[in-house]
C-alpha cells in the first residue's frame, strides 16, 4: 500500500472556511430574529393562543426584546358562608351560573310503591242448612202399662204371644180402660193402629178421645185366645198430650195388646 502525504493547509483553505463560517453565522442570526418578532407578537397579544384554554402562556426571559413575565392573579377564594345551624360551608357559584347541565333528565314517572302484603284469601263459608222439616213418628203405648187407667174390672193379665208379654182384659159391661200420655208434636190427624187379641166373633168397642164423643171401632174375631190381630183407623190429637179412653156397657170389648200412633210431625 503506497503511504499518503500530510495535506497542507493553504491561505486558500483557510478562505473557504471562513466564508462557510460567515454564511453560517448569517443564518442563525435570521432565526434568532424571526424568534424575537414572534415572542414580541405573543407579548402583544397578552396570551398565547395556541396554549390550551385557562393556561397563561409564560415568556422566556432569555430570548432578547422579551418583557419580564407577570404572575396572573389568582382567583380569591370565596368566603365562607355560615348557615343559621351553624354549619360552615363554601358560597361557590351555584350550578346554573358555572354552566352546568345535568347529564340526564329528571325521571317522568313516579317511583313504584312497595307492594302490599297479600291478605290471605277468606275461606268460604256455608250457609247454615235449612232446617229439616221433622217427619212422622211413631210412638207405641203397651195397653197393661202402669201410667194408664184401669175401671169397672178391666185389669191386666198375662199373654205369652203379646207384645210386652202381657195384655188387658175384661174391658165392658162396665169396665174401662184409659191411655194416657200419648204424645203429638203439632195435632192433627194421626194413624191409630190397635193390637187385640179375639178368640169370639166379631166384638165392638166405643173410643173417645180427651173427653169428647166416642165412635164405635168393630174387632173382628182373630182366631183364638192367643192370636194377635189388628186394626187401623184415623183419628184427630191436639198438641201435646191426649188420652183414650174404651168402653162398653153393653158388651164386651176384645182383650187389648198395644197401641201404636203414628205422629205425622
Amino acid at each position: 500500500m503506497a503511504n499518503r502525504r500530510p495535506t497542507r493547509l493553504t491561505s486558500s483553505t483557510f478562505a473557504s472556511v471562513g466564508t462557510r463560517s460567515a454564511s453560517l453565522l448569517a443564518v442563525l442570526c435570521a432565526v434568532a430574529a424571526f424568534a424575537g418578532a414572534i415572542v414580541v407578537a405573543r407579548d402583544r397579544s397578552g396570551t398565547d393562543r395556541s396554549a390550551a384554554p385557562g393556561v397563561q402562556a409564560t415568556v422566556d426571559p432569555s430570548v432578547p426584546g422579551a418583557p419580564a413575565a407577570t404572575p396572573s392573579p389568582l382567583p380569591a377564594s370565596p368566603s365562607p358562608a355560615t348557615t343559621p345551624s351553624g354549619v360552615t360551608t363554601s358560597a361557590g357559584p351555584s350550578p346554573r351560573e358555572a354552566g352546568y347541565r345535568p347529564t340526564t333528565a329528571p325521571p317522568t314517572h313516579a317511583p313504584a310503591s312497595p307492594a302490599q302484603p297479600r291478605s290471605p284469601a277468606p275461606s268460604p263459608t256455608k250457609a247454615p242448612a235449612s232446617p229439616t222439616p221433622p217427619g212422622p213418628v211413631t210412638r207405641v203405648y203397651e195397653a197393661e202399662s202402669g201410667a194408664n187407667e184401669f175401671g169397672g174390672g178391666a185389669q191386666p193379665s198375662g199373654c205369652a204371644t203379646c207384645s210386652g208379654g202381657a195384655d188387658v182384659r175384661w174391658v165392658g159391661y162396665g169396665g174401662t180402660l184409659q191411655i194416657n200420655g200419648v204424645v203429638s208434636t203439632a195435632g192433627g190427624s194421626a194413624a191409630l193402629t190397635i193390637s187385640y187379641v179375639n178368640g169370639d166373633s166379631t166384638r165392638w168397642c166405643l173410643i173417645s178421645i180427651d173427653g169428647g164423643n166416642g165412635n164405635w171401632v168393630s174387632f173382628p174375631s182373630t182366631g183364638g185366645w192367643t192370636a194377635v190381630g189388628s186394626v187401623t183407623l184415623s183419628v184427630g190429637l191436639r198438641a201435646g198430650t191426649n188420652r183414650f179412653l174404651f168402653a162398653f156397657n153393653r158388651g164386651w170389648c176384645p182383650d187389648f195388646d198395644a197401641f201404636s200412633v203414628r205422629d205425622p210431625a
